[in-house]
């Protein structure tokens, strides 16, 4: 995680040279839900119920953006017998303004991402990139609905990422809600990753 937020920032000090104002951006909070099912299609799959917490760091001139996050959930599934999982997603990116009108904001994003999986203590990561992005509706001063789509390609897994949220303004924090959903798949060896989640966050930038 230290080395993706270098590099990220890193990467965010030549994008940002000529220009002087900057935001930063601290998002953090807790996923009190996500359902993850990995599947060896046509055969068997098992479905992980999980919770924990994510954090978001950015730096915004108005046009560029980079950005580092880091997410941990897990859980334990009990059947005849007892598992414990955990889930750790950690990405650095770019992305830059394309439209902003004051009502509709379109951002391209390019991200990359390593997600590990690990199941009873066994278990390894998957790293690659995401290429996407994100569109945000003004629909009062205070509050802002967005949307964003991906394309996710980890190693041998491919496939989409489509998120819908919220966020509620005041003059002390912003309220942040976020629902995702991903589908990975590995043809060649049959292999499924799909996780459902809900993310709920306190977010605070600081100019300068």
């Amino acid at each position: 995680m230290k080395k993706l937020l270098l590099a990220t920032l890193l990467m965010s000090s030549s994008a940002f040279a000529d220009n002087s104002a900057l935001t930063a951006e601290f998002t953090a909070g807790y996923i009190p839900m996500q359902d993850v099912k990995l599947k060896v299609l046509g055969t068997s799959s098992a479905t992980l119920e999980n919770a924990g917490y994510f954090f978001r760091a950015a730096l915004n001139d108005g046009k560029f953006r980079a950005f580092g996050s880091m997410q941990q959930v897990e859980g334990d599934t009990c059947g005849g017998t007892c598992i414990s999982h955990e889930v750790t997603e950690t990405r650095g990116g770019l992305a830059f303004t394309a439209l902003d009108n004051g009502q509709l904001k379109l951002v391209p994003r390019v991200e990359y991402v390593t997600l590990e999986v690990t199941v009873n203590g066994d278990g390894g990561d998957t790293n690659g990139v995401a290429l996407g992005g994100d569109a945000t509706v003004t629909l009062a001063p205070n509050l802002n609905i967005f949307g964003g789509a991906s394309y996710v390609k980890l190693d041998d897994y491919k496939g989409p990422e489509l998120i819908l949220g919220a966020t509620l303004k005041t003059e002390v924090v912003n309220f942040v809600v976020e629902g995702r959903h991903v589908k990975l798949k590995d043809s060649a060896n049959d292999l499924e990753f799909t996780s459902n989640e809900l993310k709920l966050g306190l977010q605070k930038s600081f100019d300068f």
